[in-house]
């Protein structure tokens, strides 16, 4: 309807200016009139940003799908804290991790002037993630390259290694293009 469409070019408008607060209860709409996340503010931080990763947990588990475990999983292997800066949950809802402002530890060699983004999901290789994750994925990753205007690139974690991550479509999903 027109007040959603008001309310999504509003979005784009404000995420230029690298924050974007949607109004009390707003929801963003884009691809799926059916699908409503709520709107997340993004933050650019202050240090330099060139690339995003997307990353998934590898596990489908639904007692996994919260930061804290995540968090727990990453400190076990002697980090410092999650790796990730973002995670995207089953329910389309995203939570902060690590500080934006802190360099991740997601992809090993790649970490400088990124942000790492993570799904929930993925467990055995398998493309699991819920239509409200990938909705919510292209409406943040939307923020993130308004803030940039369009200056970020955006990459799957096995661009640098030798893994299956994210294991979704995030070329076609995010239209970027074939590689």
């Amino acid at each position: 309807d027109d007040f959603t469409s008001d309310i999504y070019a509003e979005a784009l408008r404000l995420a230029r200016v690298t924050t974007y607060t949607a109004p009390p209860g707003a929801m963003a709409q884009v691809e799926r009139p059916d699908i409503q996340i709520p709107a997340f503010q993004f933050v650019r931080p202050k240090r330099a940003i060139d690339r995003v990763f997307i990353h998934c947990t590898a596990s489908s588990r639904p007692e996994h799908d919260n930061i804290d475990t995540i968090r727990s999983w990453h400190l076990d292997r002697g980090w410092s804290d999650i790796g990730y800066h973002f995670m995207i949950h089953r329910n389309g809802k995203i939570s902060t991790g690590r500080d934006i402002e802190q360099t991740p530890a997601a992809q090993r060699g790649h970490n400088t002037g990124t942000i790492a983004v993570t799904l929930h999901g993925g467990q055995y290789g398998q493309d699991d993630f819920s239509p409200e994750q990938r909705q919510a994925l292209i409406e943040f990753c939307d923020a993130i390259d308004n803030a940039y205007d369009s200056r970020v690139t955006f990459h799957g974690h096995e661009e640098v290694a030798n893994k299956a991550c994210p294991v979704l479509d995030y070329r076609t999903l995010l239209n970027l293009g074939p590689k």
